[in-house]
Parts: structure tokens; sequence; C-alpha cells
């Protein structure tokens, strides 16, 4: 504003704020007339030019028509009411200046069944594990799949082979080998003989057979028989007729013969003789 029109100067003062406009105009006059002056030539530029003023009003009304007037949200741009105004305040400087860390301990991260931590004792257990390529002669590695046959054998040589007798090694040339004899070490289970001594245990009974049991039945010095269906006894068959048989048999109190007894001589205690003829 210019300081001097027409010889008035203005104070040095200041014209207070809060002075209302339209009821102050004579202290305006009075305390400010270059200020008056200046504003009273300014006001009647503008409302002797209608054409300006339509002009200013028409802007005006495009500015305040463009302008939504809606209450602002997330999706929409407009005013604010005072409550968000009010909150907006509440917000202390630098509030939502959050920086994230470069990093943080493990310690703060919750596992759970679909996302756990690998320790190096697990990685080196894992990286441990053999290859799953195929055993080689070279190599060592996974067997192959079965080829189904149960007598089938996996080689040495990485295949599976049906067992068969060549396949065998460190077995004999012969079989059996001339060296392993049945007959020169054990009684046959037909045929053969018995050699060397029977050694019976004292007091058990041995079944010969499916009639006779013998041992030793704790009788010093002799062989016992014992029938096994019927009485005890022995029985002499003739080497060329087994039709002829002589049986001695005891079934308690005394023993039978099935044939008569030749006894050529009978010698008694005190050494004599008794001949029979």
């Amino acid at each position: 504003m210019p300081s001097e029109i027409n010889g008035f100067k203005r104070p040095d003062e200041s014209i207070p704020s809060s002075n209302d406009f339209f009821l102050e105009i004579p202290q305006l006059i009075s305390k400010d007339p270059v200020l008056y002056s200046t504003m009273n030539l300014i006001f009647s530029v503008i409302l002797s030019n209608d054409k300006l003023l339509k002009q200013w009003l028409d802007t005006l009304q495009n500015v305040v028509n463009a302008q939504d007037w809606r209450e602002v949200t997330d999706s929409l741009k407009g005013y604010m009411t005072p409550e968000l105004k009010k909150k907006l305040d509440g917000i202390a400087m630098g509030a939502n200046n959050y920086v994230h860390p470069s990093s943080h301990p493990a310690s703060m991260i919750a596992q759970d069944a679909t996302h756990r931590f690998v320790s190096d004792t697990e990685k080196n257990t894992w990286n441990g594990k053999a290859s799953t390529a195929v055993v080689s002669t070279t190599a060592n590695g996974l067997m192959p799949k079965r080829d189904g046959s149960a007598t089938s054998i996996f080689t040495g040589d990485g295949v599976w082979k049906s067992l068969a007798w060549n396949l065998i090694t460190g077995k004999p040339s012969t079989f059996a080998p001339s060296a392993h004899n049945h007959d020169g070490s054990y009684l046959k289970l037909s045929g053969g003989s018995l050699t060397g001594a029977l050694n019976l245990a004292n007091g058990i009974w041995n079944k010969i057979g499916d009639d006779v049991y013998i041992g030793d039945s704790n009788q010093a010095g002799c062989l016992c028989i014992k029938g096994v269906n019927a009485d005890s006894g022995i029985a002499f068959v003739n080497k060329d007729n087994t039709v002829q048989i002589a049986k001695l048999t005891y079934a308690g109190v005394e023993i039978i013969s099935s044939v008569n007894i030749k006894v050529p001589k009978i010698v008694f205690s005190n050494g004599s003789e008794l001949w029979i003829e």
C-alpha cells in the first residue's frame, strides 16, 4: 500500500484486525485515510466494471462447482470434518516414520507345522545321505528293483540273477565230497553194523523194535530184558530155519521153555558131577 495519497499519510500503528468492517468504517477513515482511499478506489473500479466482475464471479463459480464437497474417505477426496482434524492433530510428529530393521533375531519368529527352522546338524545329516544312483562295481548306491522271482539273488556285479549251482563259489567239485563219509562215522538207518562199545545209561530201558526193552535195570553184571506187550523172554531162532524157534519166557515165579532143555552135566558146589544120558 502507498504510504501517502493526496497529502494524507498512513499511521505507523496498524488497525486492529478484530474490528468489524462495517461498524468501523468511520474509524478506518479517521485513522488510515490512505488505506480507505485505496480500498475505495479498488472497489469503485470493480463495481463499475460489470464485465470484469462477472468474469471473476464465473471463475469463482467454476472453482466452487469443481470442488467435491463430500466428506473425505479412504477412496474419495473431499473435505475434512472437525473430528478428523482433531484426530490428525493428535498424531505425534514422525509417528508413521517406521523403518524396518535390516536384521532381527530368529527367536522372534513363531514356527508352525509347515514353517520350521533347519539346524546345521540336520542339514549335514541330509547332505550325508547316500546317492539315489544304483550301486555299481565302483561306487556305493541303492539296490535295483527286484526282478520278481523269489529264487533270484543280487550278485556282486550289481545284477539280479537266478540262484543257480554255478553261482555258488567255494563248493566241493563233487557232491558229496570224497572226504565226506557217513559210513565211517555214523550207523545207517537201514543196514550196516554197530561197532564199538554200546554205553547204556544206568537204569535206562532202551526199546528195541516193538516188543522188548533192554538195559541193566540196576542189576549188577546183568543184561536185562523186558517185554513190551507180553512176558519177558529170549527167543533162539535156528540159522537155517526161522520156523525152528526156542523161547525162554518169564512171567513171574518160574522160567518156561518152549522146548526141552538138555543138560549133559550138572556140577554141584562141592565139586561132584552128575551126568545125564
